[in-house]
């Protein structure tokens, strides 16, 4: 082990000579000293530990220079101490003259200051300073008070003969400073076992498999252990863990790898950090590409929390409450008409479950393909595989007899060891009118069933979410609309809203756009739904038999108007990728849609099944 390296900061010669004369005497220490006081000791300081050649261990210094410089720096500052001895010397030698004096100095000083003066019984004004600005009101109060004589450290000094008035310096005697250098090699050692200690887990971390980090809350890195550059995706999402109090999991996908991370809480003294690991494995294709979509807990939330089921808080459905769903541990059929937010009931439920600090993996049965299946069922790295994740089927509607029974025996070996929480998403507004992949998924699971009721159930809502929806708008969009004008909101109230609640935040979002004034007209309501009754034909009436409006009036490319409007976008999409030859790609480029909105659209099924 090396000499330890002291950086000496004195505020006078005379203190710095005593710094030398001491670490004469001492084998093992080396000490480079320096005079200068508050800022220019700073600089100093500052200056020598910029020397990538310096490698000190301790920094000593005094009074206010040493506060200073403890303050921008991290390495440890041991302060020499003003003793009773020291200062009772000074009072002595004040004592030589016939009028009186005033103490005056930082709190390291004025602290055994006072304590002397009550021990001999001393009637001496003491003041405590902590930066210039305040000396020089306290000297500028001496001078006007006419006090002849002061006690006082360098800075004091200084600043006092610009006021006039006669100082005595307190001075450090040799065993002050000896002390100090005592304290500093004891400081030095325990710093340096730290940083061995430190330097072992850091090589132990290094010579782990999987990369690791430590990190602040705040995301920056304590300790970082990684084999080869991270991507920036996944340095945000651990910095986004960091904030977390409880242990998470999540994946991120970068260009053809897939990193998965795991954070857990520890503390580094009393500073709380997450310790982050973090698995790479490679993918000869994305993922996404076959229907299988990662959410960590923060996308997940945040798709929740963004959506308009959350910012209107619509009542949960059903006649148990989303606890008692949770409690049975069944997988949960989750089933309802377009619109009725079954996407936000999955991320409401999983936020809620006990795999909520977990990833949410969206399954779309119609993508998965061989190389879906390949990876849910035969790799070890598949979320069926490893568990401890939220998993959410959709469109089970449109496997085939083979596809349903793969998903069937994977997911009921996956239930049966309790790995997660398992979730069905299924188009119907009834339990016996759905898809019989549906009733089959039920009958062979054991599934709870939870409707998501039409907006046309509770119509007396409408004012009420429509309300809360504007609030939020009015945020977003700096507007400071109250409301809707009294017909305008009896309108709203009497339509259908057949395309449930995805219709009625796309008609809010226009109508609070098109809105100037505070309140929304009639006639803006009444324009907006009257597209829509175009949109939705026969919304207001019985329900048209498909086969009676052929015929109709169609789009080009012979797509019927008699669908919801999700469903036409649908179709045309679809009729692009077919002409595409299923390239997602050049599909998403030709309809100007990110690839993911694409792959989103096409989880959708086609029409509530029959």
């Amino acid at each position: 082990m090396g000499p330890i390296r002291i950086l000496g900061i004195a505020p006078y010669q005379g203190i710095a000579s005593l710094m030398d004369t001491v670490c004469a005497d001492r084998e093992n220490v080396e000490i480079d000293t320096f005079v200068g006081d508050m800022a220019a000791g700073l600089q100093i300081a500052q200056q020598r530990l910029a020397d990538p050649g310096a490698d000190y261990d301790v920094i000593l210094s005094r009074g206010g220079t040493a506060e200073l410089i403890r303050q921008n720096t991290d390495l440890p500052v041991i302060d020499i101490p003003l003793s009773v001895y020291d200062i009772l010397r000074t009072i002595k030698l004040a004592e030589n003259y016939e009028f009186s004096y005033a103490i005056i100095g930082f709190p390291a000083i004025t602290r055994n200051a006072a304590f002397v003066c009550d021990v001999l019984r001393y009637t001496v004004e003491i003041h405590t300073i902590h930066d210039l600005a305040e000396a020089r009101g306290v000297l500028a109060r001496l001078r006007d008070k006419d006090c002849r004589l002061l006690l006082c450290d360098v800075v004091t000094t200084s600043l006092a003969q610009e006021y006039g008035i006669p100082t005595i310096l307190f001075t450090s005697g040799l065993e002050s400073v000896g002390e100090a250098l005592d304290e500093a090699v004891q400081q030095a050692l325990h710093q340096r076992q730290i940083r061995t200690q430190e330097d072992f887990f850091c090589q132990t971390l290094q010579a782990l498999p999987h990369d690791t980090l430590v990190l602040r809350p705040d995301g920056t890195a304590l300790v970082s252990a990684v084999h080869d550059p991270l991507p920036d995706a996944v340095h945000k999402r651990a910095a986004a863990l960091a904030l977390s109090a409880r242990p998470q999991t999540c994946a991120v996908e970068a260009g053809r790898r897939l990193y998965d991370l795991t954070a857990r809480p520890a503390r580094r003294g009393e500073e709380p950090v997450q310790v982050v690991s973090i698995t790479a494995r490679e993918q000869a294709y994305p993922l996404e590409e076959c229907g299988i979509l990662f959410e960590d807990v923060q996308e997940s939330a945040d798709g929740f929390f963004s959506s308009f089921y959350r910012t209107t808080q619509t009542p949960a459905p059903g006649s148990l409450t989303l606890e008692q769903y949770l409690e049975s541990r069944r997988p949960i059929l989750i089933y309802g008409e377009p619109g009725t937010a079954k996407p936000q009931m999955a991320r409401m439920l999983h936020g809620r479950s006990e795999w909520a600090g977990a990833p949410l993996v969206t399954v779309d049965c119609a993508l998965l393909g061989e190389r879906g299946w390949s990876y849910l069922l035969e790799q070890e790295a598949s979320p069926l595989r490893q568990g401890g994740c939220a998993l959410v089927f959709a469109r089970v509607n449109l496997l085939d007899e083979a596809g349903l029974s793969r998903l069937l025996s994977a997911v009921s070996a996956f239930a049966a060891r309790r790995r997660g929480l398992v979730l069905f998403l299924a188009s119907g507004g009834a339990l016996e009118a759905l898809a019989p992949n549906f009733r089959r998924v039920i009958d062979a699971l054991g599934c709870l069933t939870l409707r998501m009721p039409p907006l046309r159930d509770h119509l007396q809502d409408v004012p009420s979410l429509a309300g809360l929806y504007i609030s939020s708008l009015n945020m977003r969009t700096a507007r400071a609309i109250v409301g809707f004008e009294p017909e305008a909101a009896r309108k709203m109230q009497q339509y259908p809203w057949p395309g449930n609640y995805d219709q009625f935040r796309r008609v809010l979002d226009e109508l609070v756009l098109m809105t100037s004034s505070a309140y929304i007209p009639a006639a803006s309501v009444d324009a907006l739904l009257e597209r829509e009754r175009a949109l939705y034909p026969g919304a207001d009436g019985p329900k048209t038999p498909a086969a009676a409006l052929d015929g109709g009036p169609t789009l080009p490319g012979a797509i019927a108007l008699d669908q919801t409007l999700e469903q036409i976008e649908l179709q045309v999409v679809k009729m692009v990728l077919a002409e595409e030859k299923g390239n997602q790609k050049r599909t998403a480029q030709r309809l100007g849609i990110s690839r993911t909105t694409l792959w989103r659209m096409l989880q959708k099924d086609p029409q509530p099944a029959p």
